[in-house]
């Protein structure tokens, strides 16, 4: 539909020209910001991969020393967390075996009737 005849839709609607203006500026500006954020989108996977491919080379290339601490350090956090893992697993079957067997305990029926 040309603008000719929406302006004149909205004039005879009672709108003035001024606010017909003011309107138009609006989406006109929001159409702007949706175009952009658009184009912006389309550009996010290249900003992503060149931010990655930065990071993977200043590692390899100046922080080596630093990420061979990194990775020691995560290496031994690991191994912490697996022997704490491992223990809470065996204090869990030693009150399991204490208190009976697991199964005996879910298979327990309520032997009280409520009729």
């Amino acid at each position: 539909m040309p603008s000719s005849v929406r302006e004149q839709m909205l004039r005879s609607a009672g709108y003035s020209r001024g606010e017909i203006q003011v309107a138009t500026k609006h989406a006109n500006i929001a159409r702007a910001r949706r175009k952009r954020t658009e184009e912006l989108m389309n550009l996010s996977n290249l900003q992503e991969m060149t931010e990655k491919l930065k990071r993977s080379t200043m590692n390899a290339v100046v922080r080596r020393g630093r990420k061979k601490k990194e990775r020691e350090y995560i290496k031994k956090a690991l191994e912490v967390h697996n022997m704490k893992a491992e223990s809470m697993e065996k204090a869990a079957e030693t009150m399991h075996r204490l208190r009976g067997s697991p199964k005996s305990a879910s298979k327990s029926v309520d032997t009280t009737s409520s009729d």
